[in-house]
């Protein structure tokens, strides 16, 4: 048994011992074991208990861990440039539970001077994570991204606006080879910050198209599928004088044979109708 194993045991009965004390002399000790940067062996278990560590911490007191995060952030985040894929798994799965278990909800709904803060170091570290530095490991930065905006909520806006904006530039590009992952990762912002907000930052430009600014279509169906509990009064506003603007040209083009361009007005026209059920389900202006 190792090391890291008996710490595994050690915290998983402490995490019904909400008044145990040891608990920030094992968090020092755990650091002070902490391996070399690029030690594949060693490195990925020590990773697992420092995510355990916190996991426990949060439980035995919620916001001072919270405060804790931006450092032990982007302490985690450095291991995303380890030449060693385990190493940058690992990392990407500690970050994760970090958000999934280390912010509170009394932080999102009434929030100190010192709360907000934290969401602002821990949106600049994860900005960060898009620089080219960390190119190598952007699949794993893409799901912590993601983690992300389901821990902010609607906090995501404006904190994590410019991760929306490069993640949708980059999904934007035709050779980009991530685009799975960049659709989850706005998948989330969506359902965390709101189409609105989400359109504001990545406009469709389908409409009247910007010049040097390529149509997003492709957004349609990510919107399709992360619309939820959210203004009705947008898709009124902005998506049905969409859909009018694009079925005016197919009209326009009388009885003739059907281009492709036509066919892809009608596809258009499908897609946004389609958001309709989304932008029904539990709306947030119903009454209005």
């Amino acid at each position: 048994m190792t090391a890291f194993e008996v710490f595994e045991i050690i915290f998983a009965g402490m995490a019904d011992d909400f008044s145990s004390a040891k608990l920030p002399r094992l968090m020092e000790v755990i650091s002070e074991l902490r391996p070399s940067q690029n030690d594949s062996q060693l490195l990925p278990p020590w990773i697992a208990v420092l995510s355990r560590a916190y996991d426990v911490s949060s439980q035995v007191d919620p916001e001072e861990t919270f405060q804790k995060l931006p450092e032990v952030f982007d302490l985690v985040a450095g291991f995303f440039t380890a030449s060693s894929h385990n190493i940058r798994v690992s990392a990407a799965e500690c970050l994760i539970s970090f958000m999934a278990n280390c912010v509170p909800g009394s932080v999102l709904l009434e929030p100190s001077v010192y709360d907000e803060k934290v969401f602002e170091k821990l949106a600049k570290a994860a900005t960060n994570l898009l620089s080219v530095k960390y190119q190598s490991a952007w699949m794993e930065v893409f799901r912590v991204l993601a983690a992300l905006f389901d821990s902010f909520k609607w906090r995501s806006d404006p904190l994590l606006a410019d991760i929306v904006k490069t993640v949708g530039e980059l999904r934007g590009n035709g050779s980009f080879a991530g685009k799975k992952e960049a659709d989850e990762v706005l998948g989330r912002a969506i359902a965390a910050m709101g189409p609105q907000n989400v359109l504001n930052i990545l406009p469709l430009n389908l409409a009247k198209p910007q010049a040097g600014q390529a149509g997003r279509a492709w957004l349609l169906p990510i919107l399709r599928d992360f619309v939820g509990n959210t203004n009705l009064a947008h898709f009124r506003s902005e998506l049905v004088p969409l859909s009018e603007n694009i079925f005016g040209r197919i009209l326009s083009h009388g009885d003739g044979e059907k281009t492709m361009e036509l066919k892809i007005f009608e596809t258009l026209v499908q897609q946004i109708w389609a958001l309709l059920p989304g932008y029904c389900d539990l709306p947030l202006d119903l009454t209005e």
